[in-house]
């Protein structure tokens, strides 16, 4: 079982059809994938055809279909900790949400797997739909940064 974490905001349609690719891809390679999308049309019905999606607009959303950014980071962080791994989508390290997602996901010992349309020869763990998926060769790399005050910034690794 595997969380799909990557970039929404800001991104036409909320990065909702690559999130559905990804997910289809896994599943017919014989995986079990949560979708943070499906969560999201479940729970919040109209938002695929909100005016807020085409432009990937956070604020937006909320007004227009009720859409709790706490909420969603608190059922997805629960996904995240059920699963066996994570799938990275590309773009993911720009998304403050994903790098939340795989933050917890390293700290609660999950695989880290990268999903790309390119496969430049990495060892695969498989590969649908036009998809590539791999293990990330740094399975820990996030780290946690704090800035105080009247300070140098405090790295912590776990």
């Amino acid at each position: 079982k595997a969380y799909i974490a990557g970039p929404m905001t800001n991104i036409a349609h909320f990065n909702f059809p690559t999130f559905d690719s990804v997910a289809a891809a896994w599943r017919a390679a014989g995986f079990i994938a949560v979708n943070p999308h499906e969560h999201d049309q479940e729970t919040y019905p109209g938002i695929d055809e909100a005016a807020a999606t085409q432009v990937g607009d956070v604020q937006a959303i909320r007004e227009e279909v009720g859409f709790s950014y706490t909420d969603a980071m608190v059922y997805d962080l629960g996904e995240v900790i059920a699963a066996e791994a994570i799938i990275m989508l590309p773009g993911w390290a720009a998304s403050t949400g994903a790098k939340a997602e795989r933050y917890v996901a390293e700290m609660t010992g999950k695989t880290v797997v990268l999903a790309s349309r390119k496969y430049d020869g990495q060892e695969l763990v498989a590969s649908r739909h036009g998809w590539h998926f791999f293990l990330d060769p740094i399975q820990k790399r996030m780290v946690l940064s704090f800035l105080q005050a009247g300070q140098e910034r405090m790295d912590y690794a776990y």
